[in-house]
């Protein structure tokens, strides 16, 4: 790698170690696929796409590799425990594209027209892939809600915050008693 492109991408290279935690779901396979990257680089400098702005080449080249090939590391678990891995299985549970579209935009913060040059996609596809992965999140974290409440007004005014905020009521109960049997009869998240 020649000094001024290893200068214009140096700076690139701790935002790309953090999309590439983000998309892979683990420290050491993000770490691997930036490895892997680098190297290419080292080894051909000429793959680089000099026609492009270098954080947007860096993340392209990343992207040829990390579709083209599976550097993962299995059994890994992610650093940070049980939140951090619920989080990181609900990432993963997306299709690819979508996760990776939602990741450079909104977490990277580049255009859909730099999005779709990095996934080598067109423009047009990425807000879609976007809107894909927003949904996929809304329906994991949708959820069955119980309330439990004994004041009729108050168990009203609970279950329109509850589905104000996208979830679904499976009941209402007064008493002990009747949460339990709910609880056993609609099974809330």
């Amino acid at each position: 790698m020649t000094a001024t492109l290893s200068q214009s991408l140096a700076p690139h290279l701790p935002l790309l170690r953090r999309y590439a935690r983000a998309l892979t779901g683990s420290q050491t396979s993000g770490d691997n696929y930036v490895r892997a990257c680098l190297q290419t680089l080292l080894a051909d400098p000429s793959v680089f796409p000099g026609d492009l702005d270098s954080r947007v080449g860096l993340y392209r080249i990343f992207h040829i590799l990390w579709s083209g090939t599976r550097l993962d590391s299995p059994g890994v678990a992610p650093a940070g425990g049980k939140l951090e891995q619920v989080a990181q299985e609900r990432l993963a549970a997306m299709p690819p594209d979508s996760r990776q579209a939602l990741l450079l935009t909104s977490m990277e913060g580049f255009s859909d027209a730099d999005a779709a040059i990095i996934m080598g996609r067109d423009k047009a596809e990425v807000p879609l892939l976007v809107d894909q992965a927003v949904a996929e999140i809304d329906r994991q974290i949708k959820a069955k809600v119980l309330i439990i409440e004994d004041e009729p007004l108050i168990a009203m005014d609970l279950s329109g915050i509850v589905e104000d905020l996208g979830h679904e009521v499976a009941a209402v109960a007064r008493t002990r008693g009747e949460a339990v049997a709910e609880a056993e009869r609609h099974r809330p998240g």
